[in-house]
């Protein structure tokens, strides 16, 4: 496959499964046992199935009625295509056990797809989990504040 058609792949992964739901374009896109690194629970590396991946969006549409994913920024070389992201949305729905904020959400990531026959085979992703937990209300408050006093002057 070419670089156009992985990157054209991976677009409408983003605007046609993620932001317009069209989850039976899945099996086209993803191949069944692709691995995943990050996205699953506490980033840990997993199979997927488009099925798992449905399941995945349709709980961020829960938490995120008008979820929206924009691509910032899109590389590809050999049988890798990288996409920086940015999502948006508004938080009036439970979420991995914590309760609707109301609050607008705006997290950024990256994301490496590397094809093989046409598909996505496998996927790492890293984005800012710990902004959007605190930007939900998922986070404690602080006990105390941290001392304003550099560490390395302890040291010296």
């Amino acid at each position: 496959m070419s670089l156009l058609s992985n990157k054209t792949a991976c677009r409408a992964l983003v605007q046609k499964v993620y932001n317009e739901g069209r989850l039976e374009l899945i099996d086209e896109l993803v191949a069944e046992g692709a691995v995943d690194h990050g996205l699953g629970r506490h980033g840990l590396e997993h199979t997927t199935t488009p099925r798992w991946i449905a399941g995945f969006l349709l709980l961020c549409r829960q938490a995120f009625p008008d979820l929206r994913v924009e691509i910032e920024d899109m590389v590809a070389e050999g049988d890798h295509v990288v996409t920086r992201w940015r999502l948006t949305g508004t938080h009036t729905g439970p979420l991995t056990g914590f309760p609707a904020s109301g609050q607008p959400v705006d997290v950024s990531g990256i994301r490496m797809d590397r094809f093989a026959n046409g598909k996505i085979v496998e996927s790492w992703n890293n984005w800012n989990t710990l902004g959007r937990s605190g930007q939900t209300g998922a986070l404690p408050e602080p006990r105390e504040p941290l001392d304003p006093a550099p560490w390395w002057t302890e040291a010296a």
